[in-house]
């Protein structure tokens, strides 16, 4: 339990998040002064932009920074087996990510309520809104925990993920086909990082796009679990 306490400790600090959800919340009141109807909606697009980046930081330490913090001993041969710690690490990752979903959609929804005395609630979108981010935080955390082992360094971790999780390649590629060859576009919508920055920015997630992020989750974490137990991961 003490291990668990420490990574979710060193994951979720109160004060980095209280700091996140300050600045989004700032950001938005300053923006609906100009349009006042629509703080709620400002306050999603900003927040799950800034949580995506919160999450994509947050994953690509996870691992990275055992081994140059020099912690990684302690861990991995400590009480838990080395899969039951990717377990724990991914669990955490997603948590954080389920965290982010009840704000995204509790602020829209208590912002209605107290300056508008109007109830818009749907279970449905929320549903959609935490499957969303849920598989998402699943996708990208096992993808840091695999890489995070084969470099074993922090800053590589977070480029990578940044690069591909953020939209970043994604966008680069769209812009180099440019929408003339449809198969090349019709190839990214099953690839799963392209799938992660909509679902965060629109918290909507198809059938489709479930299946694809629940698949990568999987391989990554299995990939992990079989790179670990096959590699002396100490040198």
């Amino acid at each position: 339990m003490e291990y668990i306490k420490s990574e979710i400790k060193k994951t979720m600090s109160f004060k980095s998040i209280l700091f996140v959800i300050s600045i989004v919340g700032i950001s938005s009141y300053i923006m609906s002064l100009y349009e006042p109807d629509y703080m709620g909606k400002y306050f999603k697009i900003i927040l799950s932009n800034i949580s995506l980046i919160y999450l994509i930081t947050i994953a690509s330490g996870i691992v990275s920074e055992d081994f140059e913090t020099g912690t990684y001993k302690q861990i991995y041969t400590g009480r838990f087996l080395k899969k039951e710690i990717i377990g724990i690490k991914t669990l955490i990752i997603i948590g954080i990510g389920v965290f982010f979903a009840f704000v995204v959609f509790l602020f829209p929804f208590l912002s209605d309520l107290i300056l508008y005395k109007k109830i818009n609630y749907n279970y449905i979108d929320f549903y959609n809104l935490l499957l969303a981010y849920s598989l998402s935080s699943f996708a990208i955390g096992s993808f840091s925990i695999f890489f995070g082992y084969i470099v074993k360094r922090f800053d590589l971790t977070l480029l990578l993920t940044f690069v591909l999780h953020f939209g970043i390649l994604a966008q680069i590629i769209h812009m180099i086909s440019n929408n003339t060859y449809g198969i090349i576009n019709h190839f990214m919508s099953f690839i799963y990082f392209t799938i992660v920055p909509l679902a965060f920015t629109t918290g909507e997630i198809t059938l489709k796009q479930s299946v694809i992020l629940s698949f990568s989750g999987m391989l990554f974490t299995i990939l992990s679990i079989v790179y670990v137990s096959k590699k002396d991961i100490y040198n």
